[in-house]
């Protein structure tokens, strides 16, 4: 749906397993196609280095984020790998009521919250056929130590067991490929 549509927006969701170029592929995709609108999760994940508060992501306490859920102002949340993540209300209901379609960067839990709730929501799915890819990946980045790697590394055949529910599978072998196939398929959604 585009901006100036008069109707309501579409929550576009990414999922993929840690590693999988999630994250780069959006920001490839909101580069070229500038009409998107990114939804800013919350976490209580430590901001990595590079990272702007508001921007990446509002990085709140414990504290703060049970707040959110006991005021009701999630929409889906989820502990991944020991840290609260989740789609607050505050932030998404302006951009869709305005008829932005909306891009959303969730796992594959929130994914299907958000499905249920909005089921107009879009699935993508970005995925990796091998498991050693992702652990390469991740491993280059440096960001997580070992066993971190094997924990994110833990969901990856629930994850991938869960893409068969999503609207589309984009494979992620080479950027390039993935950021257009990505683009294709929103240019579909909109018609």
């Amino acid at each position: 749906m585009s901006p100036d549509s008069g109707q309501r927006g579409r929550p576009i969701v990414f999922s993929a397993c840690s590693g999988a170029g999630k994250t780069t592929i959006i920001r490839e995709v909101m580069k070229q196609m500038d009409d998107l609108a990114f939804s800013i999760s919350s976490t209580t994940r430590s901001q990595r280095n590079g990272e702007e508060n508001g921007v990446d992501y509002d990085f709140l306490t414990h504290e703060q984020f049970q707040q959110a859920i006991d005021d009701g102002d999630f929409i889906e949340y989820e502990d991944v790998h020991g840290q609260l993540y989740g789609t607050r209300k505050s932030r998404v209901k302006p951009l869709l009521d305005a008829g932005k379609d909306v891009v959303f960067d969730l796992d594959v839990l929130g994914g299907m919250s958000m499905k249920r709730l909005f089921p107009e929501t879009f699935l993508l799915y970005i995925d990796v056929l091998d498991r050693e890819i992702l652990r390469s990946r991740l491993l280059a980045r440096g960001r997580e130590d070992r066993e971190e790697i094997e924990v994110r590394l833990a969901r990856y055949d629930l994850e991938r067991e869960m893409a068969d529910q999503f609207d589309r599978i984009i494979v992620n072998d080479d950027l390039k490929t993935a950021v257009d196939d990505t683009i294709a398929v929103i240019r579909e959604l909109r018609g």
